[in-house]
């Protein structure tokens, strides 16, 4: 009679331990209920081949007085199967994960080159994709469709029982595949005969289909019930991969051959369409410089900024910039949440694109266009006229270290599609709002001058800080584009002071009529209910005749 599991004595299954399938579980803590389900469905395998299957999981594996980097290289270095899960969902300790995957792929890449080959591998298990690092590797789903979650748990089940892909699907095959790995990695037991051993191997395949398949897809049956499915990222989402040498100097910038991947729709609003949702930096940029030639710099550099400070260490990260969609012309805050470096060189970047909120006012129509006018006149002279301003052309001048005048260039430009956003929202170039500016018709043609003047110094301006922009302090370049910079800002400062001055009055002078109207008519308006009612006289009354 062959030995079973039952029968074996504890020391004779300690001793056949000798070459044990290794298993990893790479996932961040929000997915725990789902990985303690597959954590029992290979203890349950594990039982079929005289427990020679190790999972490791660092919950349960690490004891908390061991250093957890060094506990998981060690573990990661002894792994055949990395088993990575992700449900989709960001999470807060999900950089931890991309560590691991970093890791194991760096050790793959070892084996390869030393023995050309490697027996290693990495199995994503996920709900609706697979994460993007991980795309072109086959994983298994274990998506659930939305009008099984509605069947009670016996009705599951018993669908899931019928349905081949139990049996013979990536799961099942996965099970089989580790199952078959730790059986080879026994040594021959004496009382073991093939027919025996044939015996064992066709009761645990029909375990594997019957019962710890469908054990795992019920266990998910309970867990997705719980968890609320969301179809679409609430914010727009551009996922920025790319591969740097360690310990190299990153040169500034995003890589021209950084991969982009988008989510949430997010390419869309820079007018820019992929099927796949992919696209290199070098690509995006010049298909941005198309769609929107006049704040394509801006917008880079915008997007670059945010980046560089991300990755930069020792600096916080800049999420106060803002560029301009040019699908609906809206103000978009550039937000860097999180960042991965994988052992392997690789890092991404996560970067969304929120919606600036907008202001609400209230009030008499001709009220609020003047209000407006005014405080876009009052913010320009504040910001850029003013001698006390860090951004005037004085300090511009004044400004000898150019990390700080290119800082404040950033901030200039900062504060023009600021304001630029709020007159926009007012809609102060419309011509009901110049006709409530000026008074009447014959001096609206004249403002349209003004605006052709400030499109075109605003232009130049934006040209003249991109150039600056795009070289460093050393450079030989840098003296003639700091020239021309201050140049082209006092020829915006000139353009903008007569421009200010001018909305200035015109709105000051608007709001004291206005009001001067309005005292006039609550004082006719007041006199009339005062005035005391007049009576009727009754008209005599006829005497009848006689």
């Amino acid at each position: 009679m062959s030995e079973t599991l039952s029968e074996v004595p504890a020391q004779s299954v300690a001793a056949v331990n000798v070459n044990p399938v290794r298993l990893f579980f790479s996932y961040a803590r929000e997915d725990s209920d789902i990985v303690a389900a597959f954590y029992k469905a290979f203890e349950d395998l594990g039982d079929s081949v005289f427990r020679n299957i190790r999972v490791f999981r660092d919950t349960s594996s690490v004891a908390a007085s061991m250093l957890i980097s060094a506990t998981i290289r060690e573990a990661l270095e002894e792994t055949d199967y990395l088993v990575v899960f992700y449900t989709g969902t960001l999470k807060r300790s999900h950089s931890w994960t991309g560590i691991e995957v970093g890791f194991f792929e760096a050790l793959m890449e070892a084996d390869i080159k030393r023995e050309k080959s490697t027996s290693r591998k990495i199995i994503p298990i996920y709900i609706d994709h697979p994460p993007t690092a991980l795309n072109e590797i086959q994983g298994i789903s274990i998506n659930i469709e939305k009008q099984d979650l509605n069947l009670g748990t016996d009705d599951y089940k018993k669908r899931v029982l019928a349905d081949p892909d139990t049996a013979n699907g990536l799961l099942a095959r996965f099970l089989k595949e580790v199952a078959h790995k730790a059986e080879e990695g026994l040594p021959p037991l004496a009382n073991r005969d093939p027919v025996s051993i044939d015996g064992e191997t066709a009761a645990r395949i029909k375990r594997i289909e019957t019962e710890i398949v469908p054990g795992i897809k019920v266990a998910m049956f309970h867990c997705l019930g719980n968890r609320v499915a969301r179809s679409s990222i609430e914010q727009r989402l551009i996922e920025i991969e790319f591969f740097e040498a360690r310990d190299a100097p990153r040169a500034p910038g995003i890589p021209d051959t950084a991969k982009l991947t988008e989510q949430g729709g997010a390419f869309g609003l820079f007018k820019i369409d992929r099927l796949d949702g992919m696209i290199l930096w070098k690509d995006f940029c010049g298909e941005l410089t198309k769609q929107n030639s006049a704040d394509a710099a801006a917008t880079i550099r915008a997007i670059e900024r945010v980046f560089e400070t991300a990755l930069s260490e020792g600096s916080n990260v800049d999420n106060d910039q803002l560029v301009r969609a040019p699908k609906d012309g809206k103000l978009y805050r550039v937000l860097v949440t999180r960042h991965f470096d994988y052992f392997n060189g690789r890092k991404v970047v996560h970067m969304y694109f929120i919606e600036k909120l907008k202001r609400g006012d209230h009030g008499k129509a001709e009220t609020v266009t003047l209000l407006a006018f005014l405080n876009v006149a009052a913010r320009y002279r504040a910001i850029f006229i003013e001698a006390d301003s860090a951004i005037s052309p004085e300090a511009f001048k004044l400004e000898t270290d150019p990390l700080e005048l290119q800082s404040k260039v950033r901030l200039l430009q900062k504060e023009i599609i600021l304001i630029e956003d709020d007159a926009a929202q007012m809609k102060l170039d419309d011509h009901a709002a110049l006709l409530t500016l000026h008074g009447n018709r014959a001096n609206v043609a004249d403002a349209s001058e003004n605006t052709t003047t400030w499109q075109t110094i605003r232009r130049e301006l934006f040209d003249a800080s991109a150039r600056i922009l795009a070289v460093q302090g050393t450079d030989a370049a840098y003296p003639q584009a700091r020239r021309n910079f201050l140049k082209v800002l006092d020829s915006f400062g000139e353009a903008a002071r007569k421009i200010n001055t001018q909305i200035a009055s015109l709105s000051m002078e608007q709001l004291a009529r206005y009001f001067k109207n309005a005292k006039r008519r609550k004082g006719k308006a007041a006199s009339r209910s005062r005035a005391p009612a007049k009576t009727k006289r009754a008209s005599p009354k006829k005497r009848p005749r006689a």
